[in-house]
């Protein structure tokens, strides 16, 4: 869709759900049975390629996670899974990332994780159209030159329609909206100077380098008229 192309400029919301992958909660010393972990950023701070990830000042770098991120072609709210096909623009690889001391913090009682938001938090590649079986896809991320994560979609323990589904439950979604829908294991712990790459076999690739905030100091000196 022509009116997608530019979804990262009407984004103005990403859900995102972190344990869907097996290997993640092997990882992670979690269980099938133990509570999603789903969370929200801001569309506002998503970048796309030929931006830089910025970290935010305070911190040395950032956990990197690569997902497959679905675009909504209309808005969506409480969307039942056979009816989640209509509502896909296309798809996106992205990398969710967040400050490694601040992990998300989930309990039963809440529905969002808590996590720090900060401008380039999630990165995104170009839309793709045309993905006839979309849970054949291998997802993977690489650091310098190194992979470090790959996952199968297949492999997820819930399906595509089923992350989407539950996403417009949660919370309503708008033309543009992206849900992410989980990270394999490996997710990497990046700082300035690193180089991320991220990709989808046969499909898309892209890369983004990692650079350190730095605050703009006021004059020490005194100021004349």
């Amino acid at each position: 869709m022509e009116d997608l192309e530019n979804f990262h400029a009407i984004c103005k919301t990403v859900v995102g759900l972190e344990n869907n992958f097996r290997c993640f909660l092997k990882e992670q010393s979690l269980s099938e049975g133990d509570f999603p972990i789903w969370f929200k950023r801001s569309g506002g701070n998503i970048i796309s390629e030929g931006t830089h990830i910025t970290i935010p000042a305070g911190h040395l770098g950032l956990v990197a996670e690569v997902h497959l991120g679905v675009v909504l072609s209309k808005d969506t709210s409480e969307i039942s899974r056979s009816e989640v096909k209509h509502h896909i623009g296309g798809f996106v690889v992205a990398l969710n990332l967040h400050i490694r001391d601040e992990p998300f913090k989930k309990t039963p009682s809440k529905v969002w994780a808590e996590s720090q938001e900060f401008h380039s938090d999630i990165a995104v590649s170009s839309l793709l159209h045309n993905i006839e079986h979309p849970h054949t896809l291998s997802i993977w991320s690489a650091v310098n030159g190194t992979e470090v994560q790959r996952g199968l979609l297949a492999d997820a323990i819930r399906s595509i329609p089923d992350v989407v589904e539950r996403a417009s439950e949660l919370t309503s979604l708008r033309k543009g909206d992206i849900v992410l829908c989980g990270t394999p294991t490996g997710g990497r712990y990046v700082k300035a100077g690193d180089v991320v790459e991220i990709g989808i076999d046969d499909h898309v690739r892209c890369q983004f380098n990692v650079e350190k905030f730095t605050d703009v100091s006021a004059p020490t000196g005194a100021y004349h008229f």
